[in-house]
């Protein structure tokens, strides 16, 4: 599916994700967090990768974590994290969301999607850690009029869907943040123009989705993913 030519907005320079004229406007980074298992229950997780990249796409810091938890799982197949990594790189937590805080300005605006999971990990604060967050989730959700309730999609569905850009396990929180930054660039250049934005509408509806990790394994390497249809350990489920 073509974008509308009846925008006159609708170049490619507006369509690739890349930041354009916010420059004027306060600095955008994502910060993206992968977990590994502490436990079989689908709540037991702890940090152990974070990435923080800038509007531009550039990557300011990527550090591993070495948790201070006796590890279950490293969910390998989902994180791309092993054993093996994690040892030979690991830093203490404390130290790693030190270099995050050193390099993130207290002006800038976080993005990602289900940004506050992220920011609730690493235990930054609003205000003063940084200004405030754009949830992509919520950025690109669609209304669906029949239903009277929105439609909304995984990070990995919309950078298949507006990027072209299909991604597979395992994940890396880099590469993540990279796209969340690259759909944050590209809500910003289309979301004022109703024909480009409703072209966006029509590819996150219309692109096939794939089933997430979770929904091919509901259980991992002995531990619950914690999809709510299919949780076999108990444990509440927050959405």
């Amino acid at each position: 599916i073509m974008p509308p030519s009846s925008s006159s907005s609708s170049s490619s320079s507006l369509l690739d994700g890349k930041s354009s004229s916010l420059s004027s406007q306060p600095p955008i980074f994502s910060i993206d967090v992968e977990c590994v298992a502490t436990g079989p229950q689908h709540n037991k997780r702890t940090v152990a990768q974070i990435a923080l990249v800038d509007q531009n796409g550039q990557i300011k810091c990527n550090v591993f974590v070495k948790p201070e938890e006796k590890v279950f799982s490293y969910l390998t197949a989902l994180t791309g994290l092993t054993e093996e990594l994690i040892e030979e790189k690991g830093i203490p937590l404390q130290e790693a969301v030190g270099k995050v805080k050193s390099l993130l300005p207290k002006e800038a605006i976080l993005v990602g999607q289900n940004i506050l999971k992220d920011v609730q990990w690493l235990k930054l604060s609003e205000g003063q850690d940084f200004a405030g967050m754009r949830d992509l989730a919520g950025l690109w959700r669609v209304k669906n009029p029949k239903y009277r309730s929105y439609t909304y999609f995984s990070l990995q569905h919309e950078a298949k869907s507006l990027l072209s850009l299909p991604q597979k396990e395992p994940h890396d929180a880099a590469t993540d943040a990279i796209l969340s930054v690259r759909l944050y660039n590209l809500y910003q250049n289309i979301h004022k123009d109703p024909y480009l934005k409703a072209w966006a509408e029509t590819l996150l509806l219309n692109t096939p989705r794939e089933k997430s990790f979770a929904a091919k394994n509901p259980v991992y390497d002995r531990v619950c993913m914690g999809r709510r249809n299919s949780c076999k350990c108990g444990a509440p489920i927050f959405y």
